[in-house]
């Protein structure tokens, strides 16, 4: 079946981005976003091959997305600098695009694909803990317990429950100082 005239798959993505991050990710559906483009569910299977192929595609541009930004934001930068950037960036993404960042959680197991784009934004990650000196046979723990750190807390705030009264901002940069003092060059050898 031919795509319909003015129906692109950007313009597809785009509409099922819209849905996810404005109503969530459990509200795109394929009969929401047919809707949403004024068009019937069936013509939608000349873009995508149904709603698990629709979500794996907004992973892939939501992972996409993710590295370029990380990349843009680490340009030049290392150190304490660096963290800090890779940390707004991250934060900024998951509350901004918060359907978007839902699907990019997502294993990508024998998704070739979807591994690649996952390690491009791994790659930065991996890149700015380099710099610390820390150990290659470290370097997948410390990103995990960064990467784990970072989206426990964007989880959390996203769920409405860190109504506390303490400052968010500055708790958030306690992520970063907590992680600082882990690897500094005392624990980058182990």
């Amino acid at each position: 079946m031919a795509p319909r005239v003015g129906i692109t798959q950007q313009a597809v993505l785009d509409a099922a981005a819209k849905i996810a991050d404005g109503e969530g990710l459990d509200a795109l559906s394929l009969t929401r976003l047919a809707a949403m483009l004024g068009i019937r569910t069936p013509s939608l299977y000349a873009h995508v091959h149904g709603l698990d192929d629709l979500r794996r595609r907004l992973a892939l541009v939501g992972v996409d997305s993710l590295a370029a930004e990380l990349r843009s934001a680490t340009d030049g930068k290392t150190g304490r600098a660096a963290l800090d950037a890779i940390a707004d960036t991250y934060r900024s993404f998951a509350l901004g695009h918060p359907g978007q960042y839902r699907a990019t959680l997502r294993d990508p197991g024998d998704d070739h694909e979807l591994r690649a784009a996952n390690e491009r934004a791994l790659d930065v990650f991996l890149g700015v803990l380099r710099g610390f000196g820390i150990a290659e046979s470290e370097l997948m723990h410390c990103y995990r317990a960064f990467w784990a750190a970072l989206h426990g807390f964007n989880a959390l705030l996203a769920t409405g429950v860190m109504s506390m009264p303490a400052d968010l901002a500055t708790s958030y940069e306690r992520i970063v100082d907590i992680f600082m003092n882990y690897i500094t060059p005392a624990h980058t050898d182990r």
